[in-house]
């Protein structure tokens, strides 16, 4: 047996998938390149050059499971 809470939730539409239809939307009538669409965690701009040098400087000086790693040990 589902909980009641959750029987809801089951039946609600999905926000992030409902503002992934409006972007969608959107962008058939302002044209792509008018509309930033972030609703899918898939941003239409590239990251700033800063946030990619980092990366590099982590995956090269940083120890592996310190990076990747779930938890401290």
């Amino acid at each position: 047996m589902v909980n009641e809470h959750y029987q809801k939730m089951l039946g609600a539409k999905n926000r992030i998938r409902v503002l992934a239809e409006f972007a969608t939307k959107r962008k058939r009538e302002v044209g792509e390149e008018n509309v930033f669409d972030f609703s899918l965690g898939n941003p239409s701009l590239p990251v700033p050059r800063e946030f990619t040098q980092e990366m590099i400087r982590l995956l090269q000086n940083e120890d592996s499971l310190t990076l990747h790693g779930y938890s401290p040990t």
